[in-house]
């Protein structure tokens, strides 16, 4: 059984400095040049009524670079709004959502065409959790009425893809137990993750993005 705390760690690939906005119909655009792509959302919840107000994408490429990232947030219907539980988790205010909130079925429409893109050029897509993130994004594109068809068989779901490996052990039950994104870095590297506010869909994506590129260089994905 190989323990991954075990072997040594190199350091992640580099953070990107900027956010440059990804093209999703230009031969030179990120999504035609990335060897990887990773994505994650924030939401109203965890239900079956709740939204995605949140989602990040990013390009990368073999080395781990990034090329590009799509990332807005989504307005929600007008008779909906972010709970406080939820806020406290990812500081995503109402005022935020209704000052610099993008229109969401519009923004479904954009991300199905980068999602698309990518799964015809058979990049691979991660997610640190992609059943609860393609369920809230589903859940979403039903909301505003946008046909939605990237499912889990298009993904990889770092979470469990390194379950086993990781072989983190539940402090409730004794257990391997489902590994947290930070529980991941923190096991590879050594460190908490300096690239920002986690529970941001940026930071995530960046966090998860070197967690995915570590464990394919060791072939554990």
């Amino acid at each position: 059984f190989f323990r991954l705390g075990a072997t040594c760690c190199p350091s992640p690939p580099p953070s990107p400095s900027s956010s440059p906005a990804l093209e999703p119909y230009s031969a030179e655009s990120a999504i035609e040049r990335a060897d990887y792509a990773v994505a994650d959302v924030e939401t109203t919840g965890l239900g079956r009524s709740d939204l995605v107000i949140q989602l990040a994408i990013g390009m990368f490429d073999k080395d781990g670079r990034a090329l590009g990232f799509y990332n807005r947030l989504w307005k929600l219907p007008p008779n909906r709004s972010v709970p406080r539980r939820a806020i406290e988790v990812h500081k995503i205010t109402n005022s935020m959502l209704k000052e610099s909130g993008q229109d969401t079925q519009a923004e479904l429409y954009t991300a199905r065409s980068i999602f698309n893109r990518l799964v015809e050029r058979k990049v691979p897509i991660v997610f640190h959790n992609a059943s609860f993130d393609l369920r809230l994004l589903n859940q979403t594109a039903d909301q505003f009425d946008v046909g939605w068809n990237l499912s889990e068989t298009d993904c990889v779901c770092t979470m469990r893809s390194l379950r086993g490996p990781a072989g983190i052990i539940s402090e409730k039950t004794g257990r391997i137990k489902n590994p947290g994104n930070e529980e991941l870095y923190r096991l590879f590297f050594k460190k908490r993750p300096d690239l920002g506010n986690l529970h941001d869909a940026l930071t995530d994506v960046k966090v998860t993005s070197q967690v995915y590129f570590y464990a394919v260089r060791r072939n554990l994905i």
